[in-house]
C-alpha cells in the first residue's frame, strides 16, 4: 500500500505541473532546453507545495491563480525589455553607434530619461 500511495503522490505531481506549468510544453531541441525546462516546473510545483502547507486551505489550482499573474507580468516584462533592446541594437546598427554610445546619448537627456523612467516604473505595477 505505500508504494501505491508514494506514486500516487507522484503521478499527482507529473498531472499537476503539466496543467498548471506546463510542463511537457517545451518545443525546442535543445537536450539542455528540455531540462531547464522541466527543472523549471519541477522547482515551481515545490514552491507552491511549500506556500500550500503553510497555508492549507488553498487548493494547487488557487495557488497557481494566485501566482499566475505575477508570472505573466514577470513573462510579459522580459519581453517587453527584449523588444526595446532589439528596437535599440537596429537603431545603434542604422546610425552606426555602439549600444554604449546610444545609452550614453539616452541618458545625457535628462528629460528623455525621465520619461523613460516613468514607462519603466508603470510597466512593473
Amino acid at each position: 500500500f505505500e508504494v501505491y500511495q508514494i506514486r500516487w503522490n507522484i503521478e499527482v505531481m507529473n498531472k499537476e505541473t503539466k496543467q498548471y506549468l506546463g510542463l511537457g510544453g517545451y518545443q525546442g531541441c535543445d537536450f539542455n532546453g528540455q531540462i531547464a525546462d522541466a527543472t523549471l516546473c519541477y522547482l515551481t510545483y515545490t514552491v507552491m507545495a511549500l506556500e500550500k502547507r503553510f497555508t492549507e486551505y488553498q487548493t494547487m489550482g488557487e495557488l497557481f491563480s494566485d501566482m499566475e499573474s505575477d508570472l505573466m507580468a514577470l513573462t510579459l516584462w522580459k519581453r517587453v525589455l527584449a523588444c526595446i533592446e532589439g528596437i535599440l541594437r537596429v537603431l545603434g546598427e542604422t546610425l552606426g553607434l555602439t549600444p554604449q554610445h546610444l545609452m550614453t546619448t539616452i541618458c545625457g537627456n535628462d528629460k528623455e530619461m525621465s520619461k523613460i523612467l516613468v514607462m519603466a516604473e508603470t510597466l512593473e505595477k
